[in-house]
């Protein structure tokens, strides 16, 4: 057996206590010398690009071909709102500016929103006057007024009302030419309607001591240039504002007094937002009532409210006014429908009724359609009504309902159209689209 070494011996010399004690210092030494640092955490990010997610203020049923989003609003994804525009009907909006009060950001809106409608009327200018041109080359000579606006083509002016209820039309003179431009007299007496507006009512009301408070409402009407049809739209104007159990208006004195009282109690209802220095300042109820366009004898009008009395959001609501020139009366639903075939208009807007409520429900897999139709009638509508709020287009027969009627108030104004095939043998000959 080969000796023990030095170093043997003197361990085997060693008491099991001084052994521990030496296995321990050595392992401690080892764990010391060890040094930890953090894992680099971009080893760990996939290697794909990531997924903004962005809220934008209008929607579509439709998904994306690209998921890029840089547009304030962007129906179809992808946008360009560094080019100060958007994908979108309406202009891209600017961003709040610190200090800037509600109605300065109104008034920003009603610019953008007009600027909007100045260009769309100047891309559309070389078109009409070509037209234009033609028609009058066409005519018999001596007779430059024989042209007819063609029976059911529309002659629209542009209508987009700003969350204060003041009408783009009336802010785009270009616009409104254009339009005049368009709209020859008809030969069969049926008149030309105008496109301007006026403002009935105007008024502000602040809070004594608290001037930056304030109560405000603004009625604003058609101007047509037609006596007997200006007339008749005041006329459903006061009835609008008219309430069951309260007298009746029937002059702009009475609805002058109405509203004074009105913007009153909102102005009352203030003070104590303002000794509590609140963000809420301004109370308003705004009416535009404004021309939407004309297809032969028949003119389109809509009445639009939009007001706040405080709360998270305001509310508003509209309706569609249908004036026949020829009769000169407000037609409503009963005037346009066959004898006899209202029960099968009114099958054909419930079945458009349930399909806006599946293609509004994002549960909605295919095969839970009943129970979610069922589920959403019970909350808000058992139906859709056959109101007299509808316009006759060339898409159909269009009925509208504001927020709450058939839908929640994040669904907005919901408009349920019959197609001209299925209006065919319902509505009388001379209101098929």
């Amino acid at each position: 057996m080969a000796a023990a070494t030095p170093w043997a011996r003197a361990f085997n010399r060693m008491d099991p206590l001084t052994v521990g004690i030496v296995v321990s210092l050595v392992a401690h030494a080892v764990m010391l010398a060890i040094r930890f640092s953090a894992a680099d955490p971009n080893r760990f990010l996939p290697a794909e690009s990531q997924l903004e997610v962005v809220l934008l203020n209008a929607s579509t049923r439709a998904k994306p071909v690209n998921a890029e989003v840089l547009a304030q609003v962007n129906m179809e994804a992808g946008g360009d709102r560094d080019k100060g525009r958007a994908r979108s009907p309406l202009p891209a909006s600017e961003q709040a500016r610190d200090g800037e009060t509600m109605e300065q950001q109104q008034a920003r809106i009603r610019q953008l929103e007009a600027e909007q409608q100045r260009l769309l009327a100047l891309n559309k200018l070389p078109v009409l006057t070509a037209i234009a041109v033609l028609l009058s080359a066409c005519q018999p000579s001596g007779n430059s007024q024989s042209a007819d606006t063609p029976a059911g083509k529309a002659v629209s002016a542009p209508a987009a009302a700003s969350s204060a209820g003041t009408s783009a039309a009336a802010s785009a003179p270009v616009a409104a030419s254009v339009v005049q431009a368009a709209s020859a007299p008809q030969a069969s007496g049926i008149p030309v309607v105008g496109t301007a507006s006026t403002v009935l009512y105007d008024k502000t009301q602040c809070v004594q001591g608290y001037p930056t408070y304030c109560a405000k409402s603004n009625i604003r009407l058609p101007q047509t240039g037609i006596a007997w049809l200006d007339d008749l739209l005041k006329q459903q104007l006061y009835e609008d504002f008219s309430t069951e159990g309260q007298p009746a208006v029937k002059s702009d004195a009475a609805l002058r007094k109405l509203i004074d009282h009105l913007v009153a109690e909102s102005a009352d209802g203030l003070k104590d937002y303002a000794t509590e220095k609140s963000a809420i300042n301004e109370l308003y109820d705004n009416t535009d009532f404004s021309f939407q366009y004309q297809r032969g004898r028949l003119a389109t009008f809509r009445l639009f409210h939009n007001s706040y009395s405080g709360g998270a959001h305001n509310n508003y609501a509209e309706s569609y006014i249908t004036v026949d020139l020829e009769k000169r009366r407000v037609l409503n639903i009963a005037d346009i429908v066959a004898e006899g075939k209202m029960a099968a208009l009114d099958a054909l807007l419930q079945k458009r009724y349930d399909e806006f409520i599946l293609a509004d429900n994002q549960e909605y897999d295919g095969n839970n359609g009943s129970a979610l139709i069922r589920q959403h009638k019970e909350t808000f509508s058992k139906k859709a009504e056959l109101t007299d709020s509808f316009e006759l287009t060339a898409d159909g027969l269009a009925f509208h309902y504001s927020p709450y009627e058939i839908a929640p108030f994040a669904a907005g104004v919901v408009k349920l159209t019959v197609t001209p095939d299925e209006l065919k043998g319902i509505l009388r000959p001379e209101y098929l689209p």
